[in-house]
């Protein structure tokens, strides 16, 4: 039986493909994986690949071509991941054999409704299938499907449990820089070194934010609504200490119209008061990681999630974070690596980032936490469930 990968987007398809590759090689159609090998952003020791055949290239280059046209904005999602599901079919129609086909969540569902006896499915859920809400009917229906279901949470297991589906529980990792093949992989393998502050003053001079909140899902209203507050709170210190109090850069392109004047207003506002700074950008991924390992905290807000790669990033490198309780990393113990923002609302968001600031000799105290228990955001569970769980 001949094993395959097939995703229209990267989420963690490195980490999936590594883990297969400890079974079979694998036959990957999934454009961005495949162009981020062709640039060697990542380390290919331990992965198996099998080449392309002649019969099922033109698969491959409908993938590639509509997924460049889809980055370029040249064409929508919507129509990216139909011309995606035709090249999926395309392969698994050409090549012969026996297939095992391991994808994410509902986008292989127009297949999967077509039943083929030579064909069987592993499902890789990453966002909990909540009724009522897009694609969750779908996602159910692809876990039924398939002949195993992996998921990152134990939440996500005990709802797919009471949808009467069983699963593995495979839980994500931070460690992605241990596997890039970048100079800075090379140069910063070990957590952010842990500082001492100032003790002339009860305030900190200058402390990095970055923050994973881009968009109303990822909690951007929250995070800006407790900067007004945070800025009025410092506003009332009288001491030079809480100039240029906090720089905070989110982390990805802001697209929503309405949170991105949001976002502007108040940009300038705290510009012209000069005690927050505030930026966002799309991070290249090396000079995100860079990012963080020069950053004191980390915050994210997200309303929703399956499991936080971006937490579990800036956990494992030794940066403090104040996450939601939906970025769904269980292993994270508020008040040892930080604080969850529970319940989570703007007031409760500026309550701890205040309080970060009166006592900043907390963030040497999570943080040395973290470099004791950096192993439990490593990648080495989900390699080792994936590899063991999926043989072909």
């Amino acid at each position: 039986m001949k094993l395959y990968f097939i995703n229209p987007h990267s989420h963690h398809s490195y980490f999936s493909c590594l883990a297969l590759s400890r079974s079979a090689p694998v036959r990957i159609l999934c454009p961005p994986l495949a162009l981020q090998l062709l640039d060697r952003q990542w380390r290919t020791d331990g992965l198996q690949l099998r080449a392309p055949s002649l019969i099922s290239w033109p698969a491959d280059l409908l993938a590639i071509a509509v997924f460049l046209l889809f980055k370029l904005n040249l064409c929508s999602e919507t129509f990216y991941i139909r011309l995606f599901i035709l090249a999926s079919w395309l392969l698994l129609k050409l090549e012969r054999g026996d297939q095992l086909v391991y994808h994410y969540q509902d986008y292989l569902l127009p297949i999967l409704r077509r039943p083929c006896a030579r064909r069987r499915f592993v499902c890789e859920l990453i966002i909990e299938p909540i009724p009522g809400e897009q694609n969750s009917a779908g996602s159910l229906q692809a876990a039924q499907q398939a002949i195993k279901v992996f998921l990152p949470t134990r939440m996500m297991q005990a709802a797919l449990y009471r949808a009467g589906i069983p699963t593995f529980l495979a839980p994500y990792g931070g460690d992605k820089q241990i596997y890039r093949r970048s100079s800075l992989s090379k140069t910063t393998l070990l957590p952010k070194a842990i500082t001492k502050k100032s003790e002339v003053s009860i305030y900190i001079p200058h402390l990095r934010i970055a923050a994973r909140a881009n968009s109303l899902r990822k909690g951007l209203d929250f995070l800006l609504l407790a900067l007004v507050d945070l800025d009025q709170r410092l506003s009332a210190i009288h001491t030079e200490s809480v100039l240029m109090a906090i720089e905070i850069h989110i982390c990805g392109a802001i697209s929503e119209p309405i949170l991105l004047q949001q976002f502007n207003d108040l940009a300038i506002k705290l510009r012209l008061s000069g005690r927050i700074a505030l930026s966002y950008r799309q991070f290249p991924p090396d000079a995100y990681l860079e990012l963080l390992h020069n950053s004191d905290l980390f915050v994210m807000p997200s309303r929703k999630e399956g499991s936080s790669l971006a937490a579990l990033e800036a956990l494992y490198i030794g940066i403090p974070c104040l996450l939601s309780k939906a970025c769904g990393v269980e292993v994270f113990i508020s008040g040892k690596h930080g604080w969850n923002v529970d319940p989570l609302t703007a007031d409760v968001l500026a309550d701890q980032l205040f309080s970060i600031l009166q006592s900043p000799e907390c963030l040497d105290s999570w943080s040395a936490r973290l470099v004791q228990d950096k192993s439990l955001f490593s990648w080495d569970g989900y390699l080792q469930v994936v590899g063991e769980s999926v043989e072909p």
